[in-house]
């Protein structure tokens, strides 16, 4: 199965595609716990 981006993902939320596109950007900075909690 092909990936979709996630702005394409039509069966998404957009609180599920800002779920999956913070989520991913926080791994991605290696963000703390702390630091995650801090931003949302």
């Amino acid at each position: 199965m092909p990936m979709v981006p996630t702005t394409k993902a039509w069966f998404l939320s957009a609180a599920q595609k800002r779920d999956i596109l913070f989520n991913n950007a926080a791994r991605f900075l290696r963000l703390t716990e702390k630091e995650i909690k801090d931003m949302q």
